[in-house]
């Protein structure tokens, strides 16, 4: 389906979906502890629903010692704010030393206070944990650990953190890493490899779905391959400043194949182009969207939703993609296009 517009362009911004816990697929995310002056917190990419927050300490950060502890543990709500001590309660822990190092210390609201496990008489090694009680389920965005001030011995190295409703079944951890003795502040956004330039040609714009499939507006006629670049080009640019409607448009293409505009571009012979027509039509724009088939968050399969057809004379490059449902609404000046797939199989019907 084609709508045509009276203007001949159209932009689209596109937002990509925020990840979430469900397309984490049950791996934890990998978040360090952010320095934020006298603690140390992790926030999670979204909130998760629970009652009950495990802290499990790994290892020591010092590398060491077979001992943690920590002054104060603060458990976020949904809104990164810390849900007050008074309503919350430690209802389970591996390992805690005397009374002066008690796991309740951690809901005290004294900083001059640590809980610490057991490292008198007997030091059992890690992994530690201690588990606090939230009062009702909840949105819960994260955590916030205050370490002891009288050194750092014992501060929690590699960490995992788990949400449950009940003190018992946490499943995979929802957060992972190193909680102190980081390089410093996590990014805010990790770099890495999600598809080769194998997997993707000429992409203007890209969106996300439900699905977790990554969609690409891709142009293979920008530039002097159908599509040419009149910038720079007084009398080209003028041209085209004086269009108001599409059939304004293909006048001019008309005119500029009478009068050789196009011309200079095939003497190019990027391509070994038959004609001037040839050259206008040979190529079309694409839609397709790329897949992670087993999870390893690298794409491993692309499909063409659309391979062709969309290479009129006045087509130009293909410069948004969104999906609703199964209707995919696309922009390629000066069409936005609706295409779907009716039939179910993946691709345009």
């Amino acid at each position: 389906m084609r709508l045509r517009p009276v203007l001949t362009a159209v932009s689209l911004v596109i937002a990509p979906l925020a990840l979430t816990a469900a397309a984490l697929n049950g791996v934890a995310v990998s978040s360090h502890g952010v320095d934020t002056g006298n603690a140390v917190e992790v926030r999670l990419p979204k909130a998760v629903e629970g009652r009950f927050v495990k802290l499990t300490a790994k290892t020591a950060a010092n590398g060491k010692s077979e001992w943690c502890s920590a002054a104060e543990i603060r458990v976020l709500d949904g809104n990164g704010k810390e849900i007050a001590p008074g309503e919350c309660k430690i209802s389970g822990f591996s390992s805690q030393g005397d009374a002066t190092e008690a796991a309740a210390n951690a809901l005290d609201n004294n900083p001059d206070t640590i809980w610490h496990t057991q490292w008198q008489g007997a030091a059992p090694k890690p992994p530690h944990f201690l588990v606090i009680d939230v009062g009702s389920v909840r949105a819960i965005g994260g955590i916030r650990v205050r370490p002891r001030k009288d050194g750092d011995n014992g501060n929690i190295g590699q960490y995992e953190l788990g949400i449950s409703a009940n003190d018992k079944d946490f499943g995979q951890p929802v957060a992972a890493g190193k909680l102190f003795g980081g390089a410093g502040p996590a990014p805010a956004f990790v770099k890495k490899l999600y598809a080769s330039s194998e997997q993707v040609h000429g992409p203007i714009a890209i969106h996300v779905d439900a699905q977790g499939r990554v969609w690409i507006a891709e142009t293979y006629r920008y530039e002097s391959q159908g599509i040419i670049q009149a910038r720079d080009k007084a009398r080209l640019e003028l041209d085209e400043l004086r269009l108001v409607t599409v059939d304004d448009h293909r006048r001019m293409v008309d005119v500029w194949k009478k009068e050789g505009e196009y011309d200079p571009f095939i003497k190019q012979k990027r391509v070994d182009w038959k004609d001037v027509d040839d050259f206008l039509t040979r190529f079309s724009e694409k839609i397709a969207y790329l897949k992670d088939t087993n999870g390893d968050g690298i794409a491993d399969e692309r499909v063409e939703f659309v391979g062709d057809g969309i290479n009129d004379p006045v087509d130009g490059p293909m410069a948004g993609v969104f999906t609703l449902g199964n209707k995919v609404y696309a922009t390629c000046i000066p069409d936005l296009l609706l295409i779907e797939d009716t039939n179910g199989v993946g691709v345009a019907s």
